[in-house]
């Protein structure tokens, strides 16, 4: 049987919930002690223990500040490039002018393409499937007339969904339903490409599609946190019974549980929608914020190693606990659809 589709959601459910005990958490005065922390100090996401602000947690840097976010990420390049700091060789509605110099992005050095192996491949994962019970993948392998490449994979089916024009929306559209931590239908960039021989490695940034939504957004600057966030404060939420505050979850037919709102720095309720909260809101911050905006963050790098032999292809990918892939050469542009 084909394994189901991990939701994202389900996957921060326990970092969020020691998140939520912060207010009753006894007094806790050094660094880099187990969470819950005492007042004035944050309790660090990835490694579950106490630090003055999220930018000192050890490993870890605060999404929106200038330099690296994590190991695999580098400085996001000038004004005009995409989100990928490519010239676009994503769907050009996904590929928009950028002014967020600073924020985190993969890197993305130049490359090319081996002349046998142009084209379009299409295929298969084994024992997998995505949401929509679809289990293809589609990857394009292209040359600018200037000889650099161009990499891009599609996941799943169907057509992506059209980019967000309202800040306050959901999207893509059945998001806060059945939130996903990949968009079908989507072409991804690939980034760190390494050919060898007949074998090509990259990765692809499973944030970069919310690219035009965080765009939207507005930026907060949290004094609490000394950096920046797309709400007004850490985390988003749901007011819970008896004046508690709980994580953005959804109820059992999946729909999100009550109006959404986050805490600012004097602990006073703000309003936000049940989408800001989900990508805006600890500890998965889906867009990054600096003082000039929003942008996508770079929370998870996808490797795919695929090697290719005549007009086959078979590799694996880290979707999941990593699945094996199967490809062919695409003989017509009707052929590459998924």
């Amino acid at each position: 049987m084909k394994d189901s589709f991990v939701a994202r959601s389900s996957s921060v459910t326990a970092s969020v919930l020691a998140l939520m005990t912060l207010a009753c958490a006894p007094s806790v005065s050094l660094q880099n002690r187990p969470c819950p922390c005492s007042d004035g100090w944050v309790c660090c996401p990835s490694t579950d223990v106490c630090a003055p602000t999220v930018r000192s947690c050890s490993g870890e840097q605060a999404a929106g500040t200038s330099g690296t976010a994590g190991a695999t990420t580098g400085t996001a390049g000038a004004a005009g490039t995409s989100d990928s700091g490519s010239t676009g060789n994503i769907d050009a509605s996904f590929d928009q002018p950028r002014s967020d110099a600073g924020l985190p992005m993969l890197p993305n050095p130049p490359y090319t393409i081996q002349p046998a192996l142009q084209g379009t491949w299409v295929g298969y994962f084994e024992n997998f499937t995505f949401p929509s019970l679809s289990d293809a993948i589609r990857l394009s392998l292209t040359q600018n007339p200037d000889g650099s490449g161009n990499v891009s994979v599609v996941l799943g089916a169907g057509t992506a969904p059209a980019p967000p024009t309202d800040p306050n929306g959901i999207w893509p559209p059945d998001e806060l339903r059945h939130p996903y931590e990949y968009v079908e239908g989507v072409a991804y960039d690939a980034y760190e490409v390494q050919w060898s021989a007949g074998r090509l490695k990259f990765v692809i940034n499973i944030d970069e599609p919310w690219q035009a939504y965080c765009q939207l957004q507005t930026s907060y600057y949290v004094k609490s946190l000394d950096d920046y966030r797309c709400i007004p404060g850490f985390q988003g939420g749901h007011p819970g019974p008896e004046g508690t505050f709980e994580p953005v979850i959804t109820s059992a037919d999946g729909g999100p549980i009550g109006p959404c709102i986050t805490f600012d720095d004097d602990g006073h309720q703000q309003p936000v929608t049940c989408m800001q909260a989900l990508v805006c809101g600890a500890p998965k911050v889906t867009c990054a914020c600096n003082a000039a905006g929003c942008a996508a963050n770079v929370n998870g790098a996808t490797a795919f190693d695929i090697t290719f032999t005549g007009s086959m292809a078979a590799g694996n990918v880290t979707i999941d606990k990593g699945h094996d892939v199967m490809l062919t050469r695409a003989v017509n542009a009707d052929a590459a659809q998924p």
